[in-house]
């Protein structure tokens, strides 16, 4: 098996734990590995417009995989390449489910991101802070309801804490399992894609253009969202940070996000396929 391309994972597994960035070194060996000719490729939970601030500042990205699959952006072309998107429908179930459980309610489209807030109690916890830090302030509601009319749907999340995340998951993945596909992210966010989307399908999509197969990527994760495609690549890698259930289906475990473990294995494969 000959690795052609690299896809990561962003939170926990490409971004420092302050994501500010990658490590300088991963940064320097991501260099290297462009320059070595393997595609690079961000596959993450977040919108485009999170993730495309990352790609610059790489410089030579080729794809983003966003929304867990369900956003596919072609840097070169500066064009998104999605094919298939969520119900207004779904998206007033997903409201609702954010009213009475008081979460944190995000819909990504392939134009925008929207957001409301749910929680009214007065002491406020740490993720409703988080969640206005990450994603900026909530919306009106009239408009989230317009975009949804009238923009194409990739991504309904609601965060919460875990326990409430894990229920609701349990809760709705039996109610729709043939409808959407549904990913836990960092244990506090759930995210509702269409139906069939995962980083892996994604990732999949995006290199035919190339003529890469999946077999020929090695993938690096952390989370619930990884799993698909840390099992489905060629060569999936977790982090020593990840979820039990992500090192599980791993072909192998390096180290913590807040090193340059990234950067010693990229340099290890290029090393090694280029003897």
């Amino acid at each position: 098996m000959k690795i052609k391309a690299f896809a990561f994972d962003m939170d926990g597994t490409l971004l420092l734990p302050d994501s500010s960035g990658p490590h300088p070194e991963t940064m320097k060996a991501l260099k290297e590995a462009h320059e070595a000719g393997y595609k690079i490729i961000l596959a993450t939970g977040r919108p485009i417009y999170q993730t495309k601030a990352t790609a610059s500042s790489i410089g030579f990205v080729s794809y983003i995989v966003g929304n867990n699959g369900a956003s596919l952006y072609n840097l070169k072309a500066e064009k998104n390449i999605s094919t298939n998107f969520l119900t207004e429908e779904l998206f007033q179930t997903m409201v609702k489910i954010g009213e009475e459980t008081k979460s944190f309610f995000v819909m990504s489209t392939t134009e925008n991101v929207y957001k409301l807030n749910f929680y009214d109690g007065t002491n406020v916890p740490e993720w409703v802070t988080m969640s206005v830090n990450d994603f900026g302030e909530p919306d009106k509601r009239e408009d989230v309801e317009k975009a949804a009319r009238t923009e194409k749907i990739t991504q309904l999340t609601i965060k919460n804490d875990k326990e409430l995340i894990l229920e609701k998951h349990t809760e709705l993945k039996a109610k729709w399992n043939e409808k959407v596909s549904m990913h836990i992210a960092n244990e506090v966010y759930l995210d509702v894609n269409p139906l069939g989307a995962s980083k892996l399908t994604g990732i999949e999509t995006v290199l035919k253009n190339d003529g890469i197969d999946v077999s020929e990527v090695m993938t690096f994760g952390d989370s619930g969202n990884d799993i698909q495609m840390i099992e489905g690549a060629g060569y999936g890698i977790a982090m020593s940070n990840a979820t039990e259930g992500a090192k599980a289906v791993a072909d192998e475990i390096i180290g913590h996000h807040s090193t340059d473990t990234i950067a010693v294995k990229l340099r290890e494969v290029i090393k090694s396929q280029s003897k």
